[in-house]
C-alpha cells in the first residue's frame, strides 16, 4: 500500500437499544514486517467520541463530537467516516492490519462472502475475551481515502508480489506456490519476470537447496527431495529493465514425512484389527535383524497420542531378545503439552486414518547384525494400536503390550503392530 489515509469509511446499521450511542467510535491500524502479521506494530488511532457518552448529554441535534460529519442514525445501515487524526505513511513493503471498535455497542458491520472480493486479505473478530476468530463474511466493506492524489509508481521497485502463497500434495510431493502481481503495477507494462528461490535455511538445519524458479506466470509447482522438514521461499520480480521489486517471502510450511515407499526403510502396513492397551497404551513389537540405514521418522497407527507419543528401541545380541545391549529412550517422540513435555507437536505429524509418523529424536543408526525391539507409548491415554490378526503379516517378529502391573504380556490377538520404519529421502537416491 502507498500513500497517507485520510479518512477510512465502513458500513454498519447500529440497531435501537440501550446500548446506542456508543459511547465512541475508533479505527486503529497496525504494521507488520510478515505476511503472517506476526509482531504488530500499532501506528495510528482515531476516535470519534460521542456527545452521549461519558456524562455528555446526548442531543440530536448535536453533531457527534470531534466528527461532526460523523452522522450517527440508530437503525440505519449506512456509511460511516472516521478521519484520522494520526497521519502516516504506507510503506508498500509493509503489511497493514485495520481495526474496528464501537465501544460498548453491537452493530452490524457489512461486508462481502466473496473471499475474492478484497484478496490482499481477509476479515475477522473479536471473540469477546480478546482473541481474534473469523468472521462469518470474508471481507468488511471499508474505503480509505487519500489526503492527496496517488501516483502510481513509475518505478518497479516500490511494489511487492502479493499473497505468495504455498500448499503442499501428499499425492505427488510437490508444492504449488501461487501469488498475484504486485499492486500498483501498470497495466499497460510488459509481464514481469518472476524468480522464486528456496530460503528454507531460515526455517530449517537441511542442507538442501531446491533450484530457482523463473517464469512469467503466477503460479507455479516445485518437486520437493525431502520430508519431515520445513520450507520457505522467496518471490521478487523484474521488469523489462531487470529492475527489480520489493522481495516477498511465504509462510514457512512444514512437510509431514511421507508413507510413499521410496522412503520406507521396512513396514508391516496391515491395521484391519484394533486392540486397546493400558492406561498409557504400551504396545512392543520386535523387529528381528538384518535393518539397516538412519531413520528419520516413526509411522504408528493408533487411536490417540495421550500427553505425548514416545518409542524406545531396544538393541539386543540375540534372536531371543535376552541379551540388551543398549536401548534408546524416546528414540521418536512428538508431544500435545509443550510447555510440559518439550518437542515437535504430534500434530504437525499426523498425516490420518490413525496415523502418526512421529520424527526420530536421537540419531541412531541400525546394525544389521543386531535385533531390535519397539516400545510405543502415548502417555496417560489407553490407545488404542492397530495392526494385523495374521502372525505372518511381518515374518521378523511379534507384538506384546504392557499390562497394567508393568509386565509384558501376550497380546489378544493383535499379532503385529501398524509400523512403519521411514526415512526423510527417497532411498533409491
Amino acid at each position: 500500500m502507498i500513500g497517507s489515509p485520510q479518512s477510512v469509511t465502513f458500513h454498519a446499521k447500529f440497531p435501537p437499544g440501550p446500548g446506542n450511542p456508543s459511547y465512541y467510535f475508533s479505527v486503529d491500524f497496525w504494521q507488520s514486517d510478515s505476511s503472517d502479521y506476526n509482531n504488530l506494530t500499532k501506528i495510528s488511532s482515531s476516535t470519534c467520541y460521542r456527545y452521549g457518552g461519558y456524562g455528555i448529554v446526548y442531543d440530536d441535534n448535536i453533531p457527534d463530537g470531534n466528527c461532526p460529519e460523523f452522522g450517527f442514525e440508530v437503525d440505519k445501515d449506512k456509511d460511516y467516516t472516521i478521519p484520522i487524526q494520526r497521519s502516516f505513511n504506507f510503506d508498500p513493503n509493509k503489511y497493514y492490519k485495520i481495526n474496528f471498535l464501537t465501544y460498548q455497542t453491537t452493530p452490524y458491520f457489512y461486508g462481502s462472502n466473496d473471499e475474492s472480493s478484497y484478496i490482499y486479505g481477509k476479515a475477522a473478530k473479536d471473540n469477546g475475551v480478546g482473541s481474534e476468530i473469523n468472521a462469518s463474511m470474508k471481507d468488511i466493506y471499508f474505503i480509505i481515502k487519500s489526503q492527496s492524489p496517488i501516483e502510481i509508481p513509475a518505478n518497479i521497485s516500490q511494489s511487492i508480489p502479493q499473497n505468495f502463497k504455498l500448499n503442499y500434495s501428499t499425492s505427488t510431493l510437490t508444492l504449488s506456490l501461487s501469488w498475484d502481481k504486485p499492486r500498483y503495477f501498470n497495466e499497460t507494462s510488459p509481464a514481469l519476470t518472476y524468480k522464486i528461490s528456496d530460503v528454507s535455511y531460515l526455517v530449517s538445519s537441511s542442507t538442501s537447496v531446491l533450484p530457482d524458479i523463473i517464469t512469467f506466470a503466477t503460479s507455479s509447482e516445485i518437486t520437493i527431495n525431502e520430508v519431515g522438514r520445513k520450507y520457505k521461499f522467496s518471490i521478487v520480480g523484474y521488469d523489462v529493465n531487470n529492475n527489480p521489486t520489493f522481495t516477498a517471502l511465504s509462510k514457512e510450511i512444514l512437510i509431514p514425512y511421507s508413507l510413499f515407499s521410496q522412503f520406507v526403510i521396512v513396514q508391516q502396513t496391515d491395521g484391519s484389527v484394533s486392540e486397546i492397551g493400558n492406561s498409557n497404551g504400551i504396545f512392543y513389537q520386535t523387529l528381528g535383524n538384518g535393518l539397516s540405514g538412519a531413520p528419520e521418522a516413526i509411522a504408528v497407527k493408533t487411536s490417540a497420542a495421550g500427553r505425548f507419543i514416545t518409542i524406545i528401541i531396544y538393541q539386543y545380541s540375540d534372536a531371543n531378545y535376552f541379551n540388551m545391549e543398549s536401548f534408546s529412550e524416546n528414540a521418536a517422540f512428538c508431544t500435545n503439552i509443550p510447555q510440559h513435555y518439550p518437542g515437535p507437536l504430534c500434530s504437525d505429524y499426523y498425516i490420518g486414518s490413525n496415523i502418526w509418523t512421529v520424527p526420530v529424536k536421537n540419531n541412531f543408526t541400525f546394525a544389521p547384525a543386531k535385533y531390535y525391539k519397539f516400545r510405543f507409548m502415548t502417555y496417560q491415554s489407553q490407545s488404542t494400536f492397530y495392526g494385523s490378526v495374521d502372525e505372518n503379516s511381518y515374518l521378523n517378529g511379534q507384538s506384546t503390550k504392557e499390562s497394567e502391573v508393568i509386565s509384558e504380556i501376550p497380546t489378544s490377538f493383535l499379532r503385529d503392530i501398524y509400523f512403519v520404519i521411514l526415512s526423510s529421502t527417497p532411498l533409491n537416491n
